[in-house]
């Protein structure tokens, strides 16, 4: 058999790298679009190993805010233009004809490949979290570039001309870039579900005003036209997006399927929210690190300031994701920081205290910037209005400890793959806004007759 020879392995290396980006780009994409819809992610393994928490960092956000296309659509578009260069490279080659008009933009594509996984690097090193599809797709740039630097070239690079190539280069970006506009337009930042969430209640509270003190008996019904739905919870359904729908649909039916673990030996210690006549009684487990436990706080407000009154009540404990407080972590899950551990004792310390959430909301918010438990405590201190003393004592108590490790025995019940954990009524649930308050208009029932007006689920 001939030996191959090494010009034509180069530009093979080089396609098949290529397709594979673009495989792996699509790929990061569509498990983006679940994570902003479930707020979970396959790749979210860990909290160092947490793809979620690379995708919602604020650079990804004000990239795909000024852009429209989110990091995973930039290596579609990255990949567009180094596919079209790689087989220019193998067309003219097989061809017998120079290749150099596309090694020369293989090679541009290669170094800014590279240049962009190495910021991006960065970028992960500085918020203490990688994303494992992404650090695969730096492999493969890298190895892009590796290939397109050695490929041969007819004449010297200096004597190329580079303007007509960068052009060229400039051009393979656009297009791939208007290529990806439409669905980076449809791509959620993270950051709608709470506006979601508003709007849909918004439309659905005051029709549920006007029938309640209509004077007039309601016109009656074309036939032509289906009836319009009548309960507060039918109409925020009929509201919300079709994908919005769809995910509620699917969640239910999991929800429906899935055991209730016996958590009767753990007993309420404090509701932060609401009483325990509520018919709805809500149970979550943060990391004060979690940029999703973060978005959780916030949507809980949405749902104390949307819900009926005594609709709900809120139970908040905690589930710090380090091994040094954590015995149901391996033992090298840690950053040595020691912040997660005294985020949850810290929170523990200020249960029943009125500036719990003020605490709460200050930590999430500097969550990015925390980097020593004196941080946190002196956050939550001057949020609380508690002094740094009386806080730093509660934390060293026993009973502190004691109910820290009960915090993580109630959660690692429900077979927690990460935070947040959100339990509905004794399910576990998706903290996804427009799901939580649809349960809580539903008052905890899985089968409610509205939910039928749903989609039905897909596997």
């Amino acid at each position: 058999m001939a030996k191959r020879e090494p010009g034509t392995l180069i530009p093979l290396g080089l396609l098949v790298t290529a397709i594979l980006q673009l495989v792996l780009g699509v790929v990061q994409w569509m498990e983006l679009l679940l994570a902003q819809v479930t707020g979970d992610s396959f790749c979210s393994i860990s909290s160092t190993l947490n793809c979620t928490a690379v995708w919602s960092s604020p650079v990804a956000k004000a990239l795909q805010s000024a852009t429209h296309v989110p990091v995973a659509g930039w290596g579609v578009v990255w990949s567009l233009g180094a596919l079209v260069a790689a087989l220019g490279v193998v067309r003219q080659g097989m061809a017998g004809q120079s290749a150099d008009r596309f090694s020369v933009v293989a090679k541009i594509f290669g170094a800014a490949g590279a240049l962009a996984s190495l910021a991006f690097l960065g970028l992960s090193a500085s918020i203490g979290a990688f994303c494992l599809t992404c650090l695969t797709t730096y492999a493969l740039s890298f190895l892009f570039a590796f290939f397109a630097l050695r490929l041969p070239l007819d004449r010297p690079l200096k004597q190329q001309a580079l303007v007509p190539a960068l052009a060229g280069a400039a051009g393979l970006v656009v297009i791939g870039y208007l290529v990806v506009l439409y669905p980076g337009l449809r791509t959620p930042t993270g950051d709608e579900t709470g506006a979601e969430l508003a709007a849909a209640a918004a439309k659905a509270a005051p029709a549920e005003h006007a029938h309640s003190n209509q004077t007039q008996p309601p016109a009656a019904p074309n036939a032509s036209q289906p009836a319009e739905p009548t309960s507060r919870l039918g109409r925020f359904l009929s509201e919300l997006s079709p994908q919005a729908q769809q995910a509620l649909a699917n969640v239910l039916a999991e929800m429906k399927a899935a055991p209730v673990p016996d958590v009767s030996a753990f007993k309420r210690r404090i509701l932060h929210h609401g009483d325990a006549s509520a018919p709805v009684q809500m149970l979550d487990f943060s990391d004060i690190q979690c940029p999703h436990c973060a978005q959780l706080a916030v949507t809980g407000d949405e749902l104390r300031r949307l819900s009926p009154e005594g609709a709900f009540a809120q139970e908040s404990r905690w589930f710090p994701l380090d091994a040094e407080c954590n015995p149901k972590l391996d033992p090298r899950h840690t950053d040595g920081s020691g912040v997660r551990c005294a985020g949850a004792r810290v929170m523990i310390c200020l249960e029943g205290d009125p500036g719990y959430d003020k605490a709460r909301h200050a930590l999430f918010k500097a969550q990015q910037e925390l980097s020593s438990p004196d941080m946190v405590l002196g956050i939550a201190s001057d949020a609380s209005g508690r002094s740094k003393a009386d806080l730093s004592e509660c934390m060293g108590r026993p009973e502190t400890e004691a109910k820290l490790r009960a915090d993580i025995e109630y959660a690692f019940a429900y077979d927690l793959e990460g935070t947040p954990l959100v339990v509905m009524n004794g399910r576990k649930v998706q903290p996804i806004g427009p799901l939580l308050y649809a349960l809580i208009l539903a008052e905890g029932r899985l089968d409610h007759p509205d939910f039928a007006a749903l989609p039905p689920p897909r596997g």
